[in-house]
C-alpha cells in the first residue's frame, strides 16, 4: 500500500502540474496565433519564395562588393583611408575637452 501511496503522491506533484501546463500552453498558443484565411499569405503580399529571393540577392550583393575590394587589393577588414597618428591624436584630445566641458557643466 506505501508503494501505490507514493505513486499517487508522484503523480499529483509531478505528472498533473506538467499536464496542466501543456495544456495551458497549448491554449495560450491557440489563442494568441493570429488568423488567416485561407488561400492568401501574411497580408504583405509576400510569400516564402519572393522572401528567399529577396535574401538571395542581398548575398550576392555582398560577396560581389567582397570580390570586388579584392580585386581592387583593399582587404575586407581595413578602411581605404590612411591612418594618420597626430590627427588620431588631436581628435582625442578634443573629444576629451568636449566631454571635460560637458562634466564641468553638469
Amino acid at each position: 500500500m506505501a508503494i501505490r501511496e507514493d505513486k499517487e503522491k508522484a503523480l499529483r506533484k509531478f505528472v498533473f502540474p506538467t499536464v496542466a501546463g501543456a495544456i495551458a500552453t497549448g491554449a495560450a498558443l491557440f489563442l494568441t496565433r493570429k488568423q488567416k484565411s485561407r488561400g492568401s499569405d501574411d497580408g504583405n503580399g509576400r510569400g516564402i519564395g519572393d522572401l528567399a529571393d529577396d535574401l538571395r540577392r542581398k548575398l550576392d550583393s555582398v560577396l560581389s562588393k567582397s570580390d570586388q575590394s579584392r580585386a581592387e587589393g583593399r582587404p575586407d577588414s581595413r578602411p581605404a583611408g590612411d591612418f594618420i597618428p597626430d590627427e588620431f591624436a588631436e581628435r582625442r584630445r578634443e573629444r576629451e575637452q568636449r566631454r571635460d566641458r560637458r562634466r564641468a557643466k553638469a
